[in-house]
Parts: C-alpha cells; structure tokens; sequence
C-alpha cells in the first residue's frame, strides 16, 4: 500500500516539473497549524456502538502554490495527527454489571494533499478549494481508561500503549494476538494496530493576501483505518477518518 502514497508523491513531483517547464511562477513556503479530527464508524458486530469525540493535534510542513490565472495547483508536504476517541458503555439490565471505556487513538501521518484552488483576485483575495490527499501511517499512541462495575463495587485501570501501522496485525508477541479469537476491528490489549495508507478527499475556503495565506479546510477519509487481524480476517466494524483543519502559510517566490 506504500506504492498509493509514493505515486502520489511522484504525481506531486510532476506537476511540479510540468509548471517549471511551462515557466509558470512557482510560489513556495511553510505551513502550519492545529487539526479537530474524529471518524466516522460503522460497527456491525458490538452493542452498544460506542460514542465517538474528537482529538487535537498540530499540523505542519511545506506546500507549493502554481498558478495559473485565478486558478492554482497546490500541492504540499505535511505532517498531519489525526485520531479518534471512542467511548463505550456497557450494562447488564438489572444495572449491577456494567463497563464504561475510553479509548483514545492519536495518529501521526505523513500527508501529502494536492488542491486545485480559486483565488478571485489571482494573486490576492479569497478562496475556494477542492482536492485529495495520500496519508502514510508514521506512528502514535493509544490510551485506554475502564471502569468496570460489580454491585457496590468498581475497578479502574488505564494503560497506555503505541500505535502500528500495518494492513494486518502482526506482532508475535502480543500473548492475545496467538488466540483466535482476537476481536476484529484493529484493536487488541497490548497493541493498537491502524490501516498504513489513507486516503481521502477534502475542500474548504481560505484568503490570500501579500504572501499570507490562511486556510479552513475539512478532510474525509474514504478507507476503513482498521486493519485486518492476524490470521488476515478482514475487519467487520468501519472507521474512516475526518478532520478539520486551520492553517496559515508564507509563499516565497513572488
């Protein structure tokens, strides 16, 4: 799956190629800012489905802006967390059995978004921009609160654990993932294990002024971000990333 990415990565390069070729001005600079990222879930199998909140992350890197009249390619680099926090509660209907959990992921990608973006004054004024992206799973952290219930009584543990990315969980020395009855779903006790390769599509509005340009903008993964499990069952229960994103960025080359 990390030929999805790097072709997008190639397909970036060539449109970068393609401008300077055509002499096109090529505008170029940082950019950074803060994510509100949740997912959208789909599990058939579990009751009750859990809730789901939102996590924050920043997100940084390096974009390119190639125009052409009022209309833009703009391409970036970016680092990107993602994440989702999944609340789950559980009772028997006497209510004297009963299990509350918070699960929250933190998700590092590296992101590589291509927009096409509609500036009204060409170099200047507000914008409008549609476009897709390629995300490469890099890593995270996972974190784990439970209460369980019995009558009177309850009992707390937390724990927290990395992230891996891979289409199929495979660490063998994980004492869970050697039963078969590990629940699919991409996650297991000791280890949370995530899809590798995102991708997805996003939009939103911005404004361009000087070399500033400030940018709102939300994503929607299209790929179900658990993996299989480790005897390559693929996973019955669906989550696919959203995001919501506020950056600002500086354009060189003017």
């Amino acid at each position: 799956m990390r030929k999805i990415f790097q072709s997008g990565l190639m397909a970036a390069l060539l449109i970068g190629s393609a401008a300077t070729a055509a002499n096109a001005q090529i505008l170029y600079g940082p950019v950074a800012g803060a994510a509100a990222s949740t997912a959208r879930i789909d599990f058939k199998e579990g009751n009750p489905k859990p809730g789901t909140s939102m996590v924050f992350g920043p997100t940084a890197g390096f974009m390119m802006h190639i125009p052409f009249g009022n209309l833009a390619v703009q391409p970036a680099l970016m680092y990107s967390r993602k994440g989702v926090e999944l609340e789950y509660t559980a009772a028997e209907t006497d209510s004297t059995v009963g299990l509350k959990a918070n699960v929250s992921s933190q998700l590092g990608y590296i992101t590589l978004p291509v927009n096409i973006v509609y500036t009204t004054g060409g170099d200047h004024g507000f914008q409008v921009f549609a476009g897709g992206y390629a995300a490469l799973g890099v890593g995270g952290k996972r974190k784990v609160t439970a209460t369980a219930s019995l009558g009177g009584f309850s009992a707390d543990t937390t724990y927290t654990n990395d992230v891996y990315f891979s289409d199929k969980a495979h660490n063998p020395q994980d004492e869970l993932l050697q039963n078969e009855e590990v629940a699919r779903g991409g996650f297991t006790e000791q280890t949370g294990y995530f899809r590798e390769v995102d991708l997805g599509v996003q939009g939103g509005l911005g404004y361009l002024m000087g070399g500033f340009q400030i940018q709102a903008s939300a994503s929607a993964g299209l790929r179900n971000i658990f993996t299989a499990d480790l005897f390559g069952n693929k996973p019955v229960n669906e989550a696919k990333n959203v995001s919501f994103q506020l950056t600002v960025g500086y354009l060189f080359g003017r």
